[in-house]
């Protein structure tokens, strides 16, 4: 399409073929060849500036910023020690290179001296002092953290600007390639567009706009369609017209943030019609082209199935790893939130923490509140109240309302574990999930009252979190099932069908439980299926359940039945 349009502005004379004195001079990199080099990954900031000189040199210099730099106080235990726990931010980026070029009939060649191309980085991170004799446990620990924070941005950007020099020469090594130039823009094929005067972006950040619609932009065409689908007074007839121009604006200039933007207009559906695979098409190109953004909206739509496409937390912990790797912070959360609970991926509190602890570590409040969960039970690092007060009050400092609430509460999540397990009366409690050995339901599931109770456990099936009474009147007719299940007091009916591989699928029911970390204190889930287990006299099993609220599956859940004895007739 870019080269479609170069050629098209010689045969109408917009531009004139390009000669050695209309090149001379300094050329502003466009945001689209910017993106092409990632920098949205490791940078918030970034320019880039060709000049070409009279003697047949050229050079390149690009740079980026993250934001200025900012030290952390720590306060464990309410004091103010001073000390410095790292620096957010501040970090740069240069690329710098130099070489030879030659313009002939139009075209353009380039040669770049290799011992020319120097790259600097630097994360911006100060290496913490832990000499310090006076630190508590728990701020040692976070120093520690810090520590391995600065060594891993510094290598993260060390990578990034090797990739760049290794594998994006194309960007500034031309051979014989077409270009046109007039007084404010140079044309160069493969879609290199180069500015007279630096285009300034627009932060189209403001009080009415959509939340996914406030990249910066380098067309002014595309900023003004972005204010209307992002003002919520706008008419329809205005959202249309937007959405016609910014998708003009796509197919002259794919710049990644343009994608982004247009992909969120087809999921809101402003100004058109919603669009699940269009939008998630999109979304996937400007991923694709480097802004790591576009990762987090397209795996919020696999995971929720937004703008129709089918839920799929498979694709959606790719997205969100993807995106992760780019340094994404709300990724980063994403990418633990989905391996603390297991969800399109192998359930792992110890890959969650590490990717909570990055993400705090960019002032993630929830990050920072998963973190405290995390030490306070010992999920995935050791059990240690003070780790865990430190994170909730730097949760709380970031207006985290959660962590308010955890604070308060007198035991940690999994204090029933050794509570039950400590007790001699409940030896024949399982205190983790037992291995269930699969039975058909055809055989087991006789009609009748069954009573017993039903165990919670956290994510991993490795703690017990809560205990219940539980009773379960069965009703058959061939393979359906149906009658009550009782835990509590909450009474409930359900109805089901004996699958063909001996499991209970539930066709209705839901049931509603106590939950820890909803602020109503209860969480209504879908009954899904039982997996039964074969133990002689006993109906137990696996209950699968689903959070209608939270749209994924719930804890793991195991029960254990004994069948009442029939009452006499007339009894």
């Amino acid at each position: 399409m870019k080269n479609a349009l170069l050629i098209v502005a010689m045969m109408f004379g917009l531009l004139q073929p390009g000669r050695a004195s209309g090149v001379v001079g300094k050329w502003y990199c466009s945001q689209a060849f910017l993106d092409s080099l990632y920098l949205s990954a490791v940078c918030n900031e970034y320019k880039g500036i060709f000049e070409f000189r009279n003697d047949g040199t050229f050079r390149l210099n690009v740079s980026g910023s993250t934001a200025a730099g900012r030290r952390h106080v720590s306060t464990v235990r309410g004091k103010r020690s001073g000390r410095l726990a790292g620096t957010v931010g501040g970090g740069t980026v240069y690329i710098r290179l130099r070489g030879r070029y030659s313009v002939a009939g139009g075209l353009i060649t380039t040669e770049v001296d290799p011992g020319s191309v120097k790259c600097y980085s630097n994360s911006g991170l100060d290496n913490p002092d832990m000499s310090e004799e006076t630190m508590s446990n728990a701020e040692l620990r976070y120093m520690e953290y810090q520590a391995g924070r600065y060594e891993e941005a510094e290598k993260r950007l060390a990578e990034y600007t090797q990739f760049v020099v290794n594998s994006k020469r194309h960007m500034w090594e031309w051979d014989n390639r077409r270009f046109v130039a007039n007084d404010s823009v140079m044309l160069v094929d493969g879609g290199i567009r180069l500015t007279a005067e630096r285009e300034k972006p627009s932060d189209l950040i403001h009080g009415n706009s959509s939340p996914h619609l406030t990249p910066m932009y380098d067309n002014q065409d595309a900023v003004g369609a972005i204010k209307v689908l992002g003002n919520r007074n706008s008419s329809p007839a205005q959202l249309q017209r937007a959405a016609r121009t910014l998708e003009k604006a796509v197919e002259a200039d794919s710049a990644a943030n343009l994608m982004f933007s247009l992909g969120n207009v087809y999921l809101l559906g402003r100004g058109v019609a919603v669009d699940g695979n269009r939008a998630a098409e999109l979304l996937g190109k400007a991923a694709g082209a480097g802004y790591a953004k576009a990762y987090h909206v397209l795996g919020m739509m696999y995971k929720e199935g937004r703008g129709g496409v089918a839920r799929d937390f498979v694709r959606a912990y790719t997205c969100f790893s993807k995106g992760a790797d780019a340094g994404n912070r709300q990724c980063l959360y994403a990418k633990g939130y989905m391996l603390y609970k297991g969800l399109g991926c192998g359930q792992d509190y110890a890959a969650a923490v590490a990717a909570f602890r990055e993400a705090a570590g960019m002032k993630d409040g929830m990050s920072w509140y998963m973190l405290g969960i995390c030490h306070r039970n010992g999920f995935g690092c050791m059990q240690d109240s003070a780790a865990a007060n430190y994170c909730l009050r730097r949760a709380i400092a970031l207006k985290c309302r959660d962590a308010r609430a955890e604070m308060v509460r007198k035991h940690e999540e999994t204090y029933l574990s050794n509570v039950y397990g400590d007790d001699e009366k409940y030896a024949s409690l399982p205190i983790s999930m037992p291995d269930i050995v699969p039975a058909s339901a055809d055989t087991m599931l006789a009609p009748g009252r069954y009573e017993g109770f039903m165990v919670m456990y956290d994510y991993s099936g490795d703690r017990l979190v809560a205990l219940w009474r539980m009773s379960m009147a069965v009703d058959r007719c061939g393979r359906r099932v149906g009658g009550t299940i009782v835990t509590g007091t909450d009474s409930v009916a359900y109805s089901g069908e004996i699958a063909a591989d001996g499991r209970l699928v539930f066709t209705g029911g839901q049931l509603t439980l106590a939950e820890r970390y909803e602020r109503s204190g209860a969480l209504a889930y879908k009954f899904v299926d039982i997996v039964f287990d074969d133990i002689a006299g006993k109906l137990c099993g696996r209950l699968g359940l689903y959070s209608t609220k939270l749209q994924e599956p719930g804890r793991p859940v195991y029960f254990e039945l004994t069948r009442c004895a029939a009452r006499p007739a007339g009894g």
